[in-house]
């Protein structure tokens, strides 16, 4: 229960309901941006060895990073509440009826305790597939979880698939072919002596100029050559007059991952190379290297598990390409499973990134003076803005018992004296 005398003593308003405190009303109707003149990080000019050089310049690209996600935020709230007030039509209304009040309360809001005058940061998720904050936190998620797996991989590689140039309309079936494309390419025999299994991601991007669709695999697999090649024969065993027609072994005929790919997408109408969907795209030839779509093989050598749970899409890019753009990426991936394992890493479970699967971290520091200090949702909590506190400035301390992180200065923003609250 709440001490209600130690909080009127301090100068605290009586809530109104004791046995059910209300919920603190969350002010939607602006979004407050945190890069202001007197509130953004900025490096300190203070000359110091290498290492204190790249720390700084870590929290400035972080604290960067921070203000582009605010940004893009920001337009894609804008984007919703345009959707909400029925320029999109009616299935901009039914995206916006659904997702806009959860991304607006994305990543979570700051406020401060009336008794106590500290911030505290609640999080939130909208689980929302263009959200910024949603994408990079089920990335790191999904690395996480990927990554005893990748590194028992004997030879893991980077595979990309593209089908075909940019394409002015996107559309479910068209991914569904690139998808049921890459899985035949797997199931011709020279591919499954040579590939054990990974982990399989569709990624859409649209950067003004049409949208792209191609596949990003992570094969644990053997020496596939991206161009039709042959082996050189090399002994196989010493030579005898009973052995003489072992003396060679039989080259190797490698057909090439780009033909055989290719070959897949010509089963598929929404990917056939004609030269009539795509104007001026020749017709596949085995003997014309021009007419095969765009293969990519790289040695992943270079945390790969990061490398493939990174975005299914670039929300920002989508977002800026306009409403129209969002609304047929929404419905084009609708019931659709981009990211997924194969071979001997399918069917893994990867689960949920939620807050509870966290480790229980230590108990935070600068408490609230008062025991029962209540949750940053009721109304003892003032609201102060949206979006996590900038980086190199300010740093997060969670409390394992409620979930909520306390807000504590670093020694670059006590050093700045701009601090409002200290």
């Amino acid at each position: 229960m709440v001490d209600v005398a130690a909080y009127v003593g301090a100068g605290a308003v009586l809530p109104r309901d004791m046995h059910v405190p209300r919920l603190a009303p969350l002010d939607t109707g602006v979004l407050r941006s945190q890069i202001l003149e007197n509130h953004a990080y900025r490096p300190p000019n203070v000359a110091g060895g290498r290492d204190g050089r790249q720390q700084r310049r870590s929290k400035y690209a972080k604290a960067e990073r921070q203000a582009a996600k605010r940004k893009y935020h920001a337009a894609l709230v804008d984007l919703l509440v345009r959707m909400d007030a029925g320029e999109f039509g009616w299935s901009g209304g039914a995206l916006a009826d659904k997702w806009l009040e959860e991304v607006k309360r994305c990543p979570g809001v700051v406020r401060r305790h009336g008794v106590c005058l500290q911030d505290s940061f609640c999080p939130r998720s909208c689980f929302f597939g263009l959200c910024p904050w949603c994408q990079a936190r089920t990335a790191r998620y999904r690395a996480h979880r990927i990554e005893p797996i990748v590194s028992a991989f004997a030879s893991p590689k980077l595979w990309t698939f593209t089908g075909g140039p940019n394409q002015e309309e996107l559309t479910g079936v068209g991914i569904s072919a690139l998808q049921a494309a890459v899985v035949s390419l797997h199931r011709r025999v020279y591919i499954k002596k040579r590939c054990r299994g990974g982990f399989r991601k569709v990624e859409v991007t649209n950067t003004g100029n049409g949208w792209n669709i191609h596949c990003h695999e992570l094969a644990d697999a053997e020496f596939v050559p991206l161009w039709p090649q042959t082996d050189i024969a090399w002994p196989a065993k010493p030579f005898t007059p009973y052995a003489a027609r072992d003396k060679y072994a039989k080259p190797v005929k490698h057909p090439g991952l780009a033909v055989l790919f290719t070959e897949a997408c010509q089963k598929y109408p929404e990917l056939r190379a004609d030269g009539v969907r795509w104007k001026g795209w020749p017709v596949f030839a085995k003997d014309n290297p021009a007419s095969w779509f765009m293969v990519d093989v790289r040695v992943a050598n270079c945390s790969p598990e990061n490398e493939i749970s990174k975005y299914i899409c670039k929300g920002n890019d989508i977002v800026m390409a306009g409403g129209r753009a969002v609304l047929d990426y929404m419905q084009a991936i609708k019931g659709k499973q981009l990211f997924k394992g194969f071979g001997h890493c399918y069917n893994i479970e990867l689960g949920s990134a939620n807050e509870e699967d966290e480790a229980p971290e230590p108990e935070m520091k600068g408490c609230c003076p008062y025991d029962d200090c209540p949750m940053p949702n009721y109304e003892e909590w003032e609201y102060r803005y949206m979006g996590f506190p900038d980086a190199g400035q300010w740093k997060l301390e969670r409390n394992p018992k409620t979930g909520t992180y306390r807000i504590l200065p670093t020694e670059e923003g006590l050093s700045a004296h701009i601090l409002p609250g200290f």
